[in-house]
């Protein structure tokens, strides 16, 4: 594990104190999973005096710098939802941020199961009926296959996904090799690149994150699905609007923010349309 892991000054960070946002009594930071590889999360709990609803969501971060850059606008989302009467669960995946293991135990199959169980806990604790997951870049992928198999997912956000493994580990890379150049004017040495921006991926997991395609119809969901997808990003990491085969519901929405969740290592992203937009499809969406 990192350093940060484990320690009470990060989990209280982790649930809401950043930046001068103090912590509320309705966020209750748990472990959940096996016993010998606890996951991390932490449950936001809607106001009292709020509509009860019979749904919960459950978001899933992206990895690496991603997550790092993304993390207090999930926070702001799941914030928000819970203010609009949902339950909300934020949680690391096995190998990430306070979760058990470290960067080279990532798996994307063990991922996409560890969604599955939070979907379970989070309708153990709740006694919901259904589920939403949002996703934001390869954790709209995983939000994705978790689904597949996962009848109480009723409706998905996917929020910048990644589409195709093979194109999210080149801009990886790319975003590596531009900042080792900003920081040492050294180029990449020759082989296969395993660190990216502070952070490692085992040969494995890059080889299965290199194999993954889910830019083919029978991809999506047979349930409403909302695709945000930043304006500034590059097209290749859309969708056809017109390829929905399969979906019951799809609604398409191009948020003209600044959300390259690559460029800038370190500097938060705070994309506030992007959460208005998830916060209003969500309330309608789900009962």
């Amino acid at each position: 594990m990192d350093g940060r892991r484990g320690s009470a000054a990060w989990a209280t960070a982790w649930c809401g104190y950043w930046q001068g946002e103090s912590m509320t009594p309705d966020i209750i930071p748990f472990q959940f999973g096996d016993d010998d590889s606890p996951l991390f999360g932490c449950h936001h709990r809607p106001p009292a005096e709020s509509t009860s609803r019979s749904s919960a969501v459950i978001i899933c971060a992206p990895i690496g710098q991603e997550y790092l850059r993304s993390h207090r606008a999930l926070r702001l989302l799941a914030a928000r939802l819970a203010q609009a009467g949902f339950h909300v669960l934020r949680f690391d995946y096995f190998g990430c941020g306070d979760s058990a293991g470290d960067d080279q135990h990532g798996r994307l199959d063990e991922w996409v199961r560890n969604v599955r169980s939070a979907v379970d806990v989070i309708r153990r604790r709740t006694r919901v009926e259904n589920v939403c997951l949002v996703g934001l870049r390869l954790g709209a992928a995983l939000a994705l296959l978790a689904a597949a198999e996962q009848p109480d997912v009723k409706s998905l956000v996917l929020w910048d996904p990644v589409w195709r493994g093979g194109e999210f580990v080149r801009e990886l890379t790319t975003a590596q090799h531009e900042k080792l150049q900003e920081l040492t004017n050294r180029e990449l040495v020759d082989g296969r690149q395993q660190g990216f921006l502070g952070f490692d991926l085992s040969k494995t997991l890059l080889a299965e994150v290199e194999q993954l395609d889910l830019s083919g119809p029978d991809c999506l969901p047979a349930c409403p699905v909302l695709m945000l997808s930043s304006a500034r990003r590059k097209q290749s990491d859309s969708r056809d609007s017109t390829d929905q085969s399969g979906c019951a519901e799809m609604t398409l929405c191009r948020i003209d923010e600044d959300a390259n969740w690559l460029t800038g290592p370190m500097r938060t992203v705070m994309p506030h349309s992007a959460i208005r937009t998830a916060v209003s499809w969500i309330t309608k969406s789900c009962p």
